[in-house]
Protein backbone atom coordinates (compact mmCIF):
# COMPACT_ATOMS: atom_id res chain seq x y z
CA UNK A 1 0.00 0.00 0.00
CA UNK A 2 2.83 2.38 0.87
CA UNK A 3 4.68 1.63 -2.36
CA UNK A 4 1.49 1.92 -4.43
CA UNK A 5 0.60 5.30 -2.92
CA UNK A 6 4.16 6.57 -3.38
CA UNK A 7 4.14 5.40 -7.01
CA UNK A 8 0.85 7.18 -7.70
CA UNK A 9 2.20 10.37 -6.13
CA UNK A 10 5.41 10.07 -8.16
CA UNK A 11 3.53 9.69 -11.45
CA UNK A 12 1.36 12.70 -10.62
CA UNK A 13 4.37 14.80 -9.60
CA UNK A 14 6.35 13.98 -12.74
CA UNK A 15 3.45 15.10 -14.89
CA UNK A 16 2.19 18.20 -13.11
CA UNK A 17 4.89 19.56 -10.75
CA UNK A 18 8.50 20.84 -11.04
CA UNK A 19 11.32 18.39 -10.38
CA UNK A 20 12.32 20.16 -7.17
CA UNK A 21 9.03 19.03 -5.58
CA UNK A 22 9.11 15.38 -6.66
CA UNK A 23 10.66 14.05 -3.46
CA UNK A 24 8.09 15.86 -1.32
CA UNK A 25 5.22 14.44 -3.38
CA UNK A 26 6.58 10.92 -3.03
CA UNK A 27 6.88 11.47 0.72
CA UNK A 28 3.28 12.69 0.90
CA UNK A 29 2.09 9.66 -1.04
CA UNK A 30 4.01 7.22 1.13
CA UNK A 31 2.72 8.85 4.32
CA UNK A 32 -0.84 8.74 3.00
CA UNK A 33 -0.45 5.05 2.16
CA UNK A 34 0.88 4.24 5.61
CA UNK A 35 -1.85 6.26 7.34
CA UNK A 36 -4.60 4.49 5.41
CA UNK A 37 -3.07 1.03 5.89
CA UNK A 38 -2.14 1.30 9.57
CA UNK A 39 -4.51 4.03 10.86
CA UNK A 40 -1.49 5.96 12.14
CA UNK A 41 -1.17 9.39 10.49
CA UNK A 42 1.33 10.88 12.93
CA UNK A 43 3.56 7.82 12.97
CA UNK A 44 3.28 7.59 9.19
CA UNK A 45 4.45 11.18 8.85
CA UNK A 46 7.37 10.59 11.20
CA UNK A 47 8.20 7.39 9.31
CA UNK A 48 8.74 9.46 6.18
CA UNK A 49 10.67 12.14 8.06
CA UNK A 50 12.99 9.68 9.81
CA UNK A 51 13.41 7.14 6.99
CA UNK A 52 13.13 9.08 3.73
CA UNK A 53 14.44 12.48 4.77
CA UNK A 54 16.71 11.11 7.49
CA UNK A 55 15.70 13.84 9.91
CA UNK A 56 12.67 15.68 11.23
CA UNK A 57 12.44 18.44 8.60
CA UNK A 58 9.69 20.71 9.88
CA UNK A 59 9.44 22.62 6.60
CA UNK A 60 8.52 19.42 4.75
CA UNK A 61 6.58 17.76 7.56
CA UNK A 62 3.48 19.95 7.18
CA UNK A 63 2.38 18.69 3.73
CA UNK A 64 3.25 15.13 4.74
CA UNK A 65 1.06 15.30 7.87
CA UNK A 66 -1.83 16.84 5.92
CA UNK A 67 -1.64 14.06 3.33
CA UNK A 68 -1.60 11.39 6.03
CA UNK A 69 -4.56 12.87 7.91
CA UNK A 70 -6.65 13.24 4.76
CA UNK A 71 -5.89 9.63 3.80
CA UNK A 72 -6.93 8.41 7.25
CA UNK A 73 -10.16 10.42 7.24
CA UNK A 74 -11.07 9.08 3.80
CA UNK A 75 -10.29 5.53 4.92
CA UNK A 76 -12.46 5.93 8.01
CA UNK A 77 -15.28 7.37 5.92
CA UNK A 78 -15.18 4.43 3.51
CA UNK A 79 -14.97 1.94 6.40
CA UNK A 80 -17.92 3.54 8.16
CA UNK A 81 -16.14 4.66 11.32
CA UNK A 82 -12.91 5.26 13.19
CA UNK A 83 -11.15 2.52 15.13
CA UNK A 84 -7.58 1.44 15.90
CA UNK A 85 -6.10 -1.06 13.47
CA UNK A 86 -5.64 -3.66 16.23
CA UNK A 87 -8.23 -4.23 18.94
CA UNK A 88 -6.37 -4.66 22.23
CA UNK A 89 -7.82 -5.11 25.72
CA UNK A 90 -5.14 -4.11 28.21
CA UNK A 91 -6.04 -2.71 31.62
CA UNK A 92 -2.90 -3.53 33.56
CA UNK A 93 -1.40 -0.70 35.62
CA UNK A 94 2.31 -0.30 34.94
CA UNK A 95 4.77 -0.55 37.81
CA UNK A 96 8.54 -0.23 38.08
CA UNK A 97 8.77 -3.97 37.35
CA UNK A 98 6.87 -3.54 34.08
CA UNK A 99 9.16 -0.72 32.96
CA UNK A 100 12.17 -2.88 33.78
CA UNK A 101 10.76 -5.72 31.69
CA UNK A 102 10.05 -3.34 28.81
CA UNK A 103 13.64 -2.14 28.94
CA UNK A 104 14.90 -5.74 28.91
CA UNK A 105 12.72 -6.39 25.86
CA UNK A 106 14.30 -3.38 24.19
CA UNK A 107 17.77 -4.77 24.78
CA UNK A 108 16.70 -8.13 23.34
CA UNK A 109 15.20 -6.42 20.28
CA UNK A 110 18.37 -4.38 19.83
CA UNK A 111 20.29 -7.65 19.52
CA UNK A 112 17.72 -9.43 17.33
CA UNK A 113 17.13 -6.54 14.91
CA UNK A 114 20.58 -6.66 13.25
CA UNK A 115 20.35 -10.46 13.16
CA UNK A 116 17.04 -10.22 11.29
CA UNK A 117 18.54 -7.82 8.73
CA UNK A 118 21.54 -10.13 8.32
CA UNK A 119 19.23 -13.10 7.73
CA UNK A 120 17.38 -11.18 5.03
CA UNK A 121 20.68 -10.28 3.39
CA UNK A 122 21.86 -13.89 3.62
CA UNK A 123 18.60 -15.11 2.07
CA UNK A 124 18.87 -12.62 -0.79
CA UNK A 125 22.48 -13.60 -1.52
CA UNK A 126 21.49 -17.26 -1.40
CA UNK A 127 18.85 -16.78 -4.09
CA UNK A 128 21.27 -14.72 -6.21
CA UNK A 129 23.89 -17.49 -6.05
CA UNK A 130 21.39 -19.90 -7.61
CA UNK A 131 21.54 -17.77 -10.79
CA UNK A 132 17.93 -18.46 -11.66
CA UNK A 133 15.87 -16.37 -14.03
CA UNK A 134 13.58 -13.98 -12.11
CA UNK A 135 10.39 -16.00 -12.80
CA UNK A 136 12.02 -19.21 -11.52
CA UNK A 137 13.47 -17.38 -8.54
CA UNK A 138 10.03 -16.09 -7.60
CA UNK A 139 8.56 -19.54 -8.19
CA UNK A 140 11.09 -21.08 -5.80
CA UNK A 141 10.21 -18.52 -3.15
CA UNK A 142 6.53 -19.27 -3.65
CA UNK A 143 7.18 -23.00 -3.42
CA UNK A 144 8.94 -22.55 -0.07
CA UNK A 145 6.13 -20.40 1.31
CA UNK A 146 3.56 -22.86 -0.01
CA UNK A 147 5.34 -25.76 1.66
CA UNK A 148 5.46 -23.89 4.95
CA UNK A 149 1.74 -23.14 4.65
CA UNK A 150 1.07 -26.88 4.76
CA UNK A 151 2.51 -26.81 8.28
CA UNK A 152 0.60 -23.71 9.37
CA UNK A 153 -1.62 -21.43 7.26
CA UNK A 154 -0.45 -18.52 9.43
CA UNK A 155 2.49 -17.96 7.07
CA UNK A 156 0.16 -16.62 4.37
CA UNK A 157 -0.21 -12.89 3.97
CA UNK A 158 1.60 -10.12 5.80
CA UNK A 159 0.71 -11.37 9.28
CA UNK A 160 -2.01 -8.85 10.16
CA UNK A 161 -4.67 -11.44 11.04
CA UNK A 162 -2.19 -13.48 13.08
CA UNK A 163 -1.09 -10.43 15.06
CA UNK A 164 -4.70 -9.49 15.76
CA UNK A 165 -5.66 -12.98 16.93
CA UNK A 166 -2.62 -13.24 19.21
CA UNK A 167 -3.32 -9.83 20.75
CA UNK A 168 -6.86 -10.97 21.57
CA UNK A 169 -5.89 -14.41 22.87
CA UNK A 170 -2.17 -15.20 23.26
CA UNK A 171 -1.34 -18.75 22.10
CA UNK A 172 0.61 -21.36 23.99
CA UNK A 173 4.38 -21.12 23.98
CA UNK A 174 4.85 -24.23 21.84
CA UNK A 175 2.41 -23.04 19.19
CA UNK A 176 4.00 -19.60 19.15
CA UNK A 177 7.47 -21.06 18.60
CA UNK A 178 6.25 -23.16 15.67
CA UNK A 179 4.39 -20.33 13.97
CA UNK A 180 7.28 -17.94 14.60
CA UNK A 181 9.83 -20.22 12.92
CA UNK A 182 7.59 -20.92 9.93
CA UNK A 183 6.63 -17.27 9.50
CA UNK A 184 10.25 -16.14 9.74
CA UNK A 185 11.30 -18.66 7.08
CA UNK A 186 8.41 -17.54 4.87
CA UNK A 187 9.41 -13.88 5.17
CA UNK A 188 13.03 -14.69 4.35
CA UNK A 189 12.03 -16.81 1.34
CA UNK A 190 9.58 -14.23 0.04
CA UNK A 191 11.90 -11.26 0.48
CA UNK A 192 15.00 -13.11 -0.66
CA UNK A 193 13.38 -14.30 -3.88
CA UNK A 194 12.50 -10.72 -4.80
CA UNK A 195 8.74 -11.06 -4.43
CA UNK A 196 7.03 -7.65 -4.33
CA UNK A 197 5.72 -6.55 -0.97
CA UNK A 198 6.89 -4.87 2.19
CA UNK A 199 8.40 -6.14 5.41
CA UNK A 200 6.69 -3.68 7.75
CA UNK A 201 3.82 -5.87 8.98
CA UNK A 202 5.95 -9.05 9.05
CA UNK A 203 8.38 -7.10 11.24
CA UNK A 204 5.52 -6.36 13.62
CA UNK A 205 4.72 -10.07 13.86
CA UNK A 206 8.34 -10.99 14.54
CA UNK A 207 8.45 -8.37 17.29
CA UNK A 208 5.17 -9.59 18.78
CA UNK A 209 6.38 -13.19 18.85
CA UNK A 210 9.74 -12.14 20.30
CA UNK A 211 8.07 -10.22 23.13
CA UNK A 212 5.62 -12.99 23.97
CA UNK A 213 8.32 -15.65 23.85
CA UNK A 214 10.46 -13.55 26.17
CA UNK A 215 7.55 -13.42 28.61
CA UNK A 216 7.02 -17.16 28.24
CA UNK A 217 10.62 -18.29 28.74
CA UNK A 218 11.22 -15.88 31.62
CA UNK A 219 8.21 -17.46 33.40
CA UNK A 220 6.30 -14.17 33.37
CA UNK A 221 3.47 -15.63 31.29
CA UNK A 222 1.51 -17.87 33.63
CA UNK A 223 -2.03 -19.26 33.21
CA UNK A 224 -4.46 -16.41 33.65
CA UNK A 225 -1.82 -13.73 33.03
CA UNK A 226 -2.56 -13.08 29.36
CA UNK A 227 -2.33 -9.32 29.90
CA UNK A 228 1.37 -9.66 30.69
CA UNK A 229 1.89 -11.55 27.43
CA UNK A 230 -0.05 -8.90 25.50
CA UNK A 231 1.93 -6.05 27.07
CA UNK A 232 5.24 -7.77 26.32
CA UNK A 233 4.04 -8.51 22.80
CA UNK A 234 3.23 -4.84 22.16
CA UNK A 235 6.58 -3.86 23.62
CA UNK A 236 8.30 -6.36 21.35
CA UNK A 237 6.48 -4.96 18.32
CA UNK A 238 7.63 -1.41 19.04
CA UNK A 239 11.17 -2.35 20.07
CA UNK A 240 11.81 -4.66 17.12
CA UNK A 241 10.39 -2.09 14.70
CA UNK A 242 12.75 0.51 16.17
CA UNK A 243 15.68 -1.91 15.96
CA UNK A 244 15.14 -2.61 12.27
CA UNK A 245 14.17 0.89 11.11
CA UNK A 246 16.36 2.97 13.49
CA UNK A 247 13.32 5.22 13.97
CA UNK A 248 12.40 5.11 17.69
CA UNK A 249 9.88 7.96 17.76
CA UNK A 250 7.97 6.59 14.79
CA UNK A 251 7.97 3.08 16.25
CA UNK A 252 6.59 4.27 19.58
CA UNK A 253 3.79 6.31 18.05
CA UNK A 254 3.00 3.58 15.52
CA UNK A 255 2.15 1.01 18.20
CA UNK A 256 0.21 3.56 20.26
CA UNK A 257 -1.85 4.73 17.27
CA UNK A 258 -2.48 1.22 15.94
CA UNK A 259 -3.70 -0.11 19.28
CA UNK A 260 -4.93 2.97 21.16
CA UNK A 261 -2.77 1.98 24.16
CA UNK A 262 -1.27 5.39 24.93
CA UNK A 263 -0.62 4.45 28.55
CA UNK A 264 2.36 2.47 27.26
CA UNK A 265 3.89 5.50 25.52
CA UNK A 266 6.51 6.48 28.18
CA UNK A 267 7.81 2.95 28.56
CA UNK A 268 7.72 2.27 24.82
CA UNK A 269 9.63 5.45 24.06
CA UNK A 270 12.49 4.55 26.39
CA UNK A 271 12.46 0.97 25.12
CA UNK A 272 12.56 2.02 21.46
CA UNK A 273 15.41 4.47 22.01
CA UNK A 274 17.48 1.78 23.75
CA UNK A 275 16.64 -0.77 21.06
CA UNK A 276 17.46 1.63 18.22
CA UNK A 277 20.77 2.78 19.72
CA UNK A 278 21.93 -0.79 20.38
CA UNK A 279 20.88 -1.95 16.92
CA UNK A 280 22.59 0.99 15.22
CA UNK A 281 25.75 0.25 17.20
CA UNK A 282 25.79 -3.35 15.99
CA UNK A 283 24.74 -2.58 12.40
CA UNK A 284 24.86 0.82 10.78
CA UNK A 285 22.23 0.30 8.07
CA UNK A 286 18.53 0.02 8.81
CA UNK A 287 16.36 -2.51 7.01
CA UNK A 288 15.23 0.10 4.46
CA UNK A 289 18.70 1.43 3.66
CA UNK A 290 19.78 -2.20 3.39
CA UNK A 291 17.12 -2.77 0.71
CA UNK A 292 18.24 0.33 -1.17
CA UNK A 293 21.85 -0.88 -1.13
CA UNK A 294 20.73 -4.27 -2.48
CA UNK A 295 18.98 -2.80 -5.50
CA UNK A 296 21.42 -0.02 -6.43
Amino acid sequence: MILLAALAASLFARRFTPQSEWKLWVACGAAAGMASAYHAPLAGSLFIAEILFGTLMLASLGPVVISAVIALLLTQFLNGGAAPLYHVVLQQNLSALHYGLMLATGLLAGLCGPLFIWLMDYSHRGFVKLKLAPPWQLALGGLIVGGLSLITPAVWGNGYSVVQSYLLLPPSGALLVGVFICKLLAVLASSGSGAPGGVFTPTLFVGLAMGMLFACFSRLWLPGSEEMAIMMGLTGMAAFLAATTHAPIMSTLMICEMTGQYTLLPGLLITCVVSSVLSRTLRRDSIYRHHVAEHV
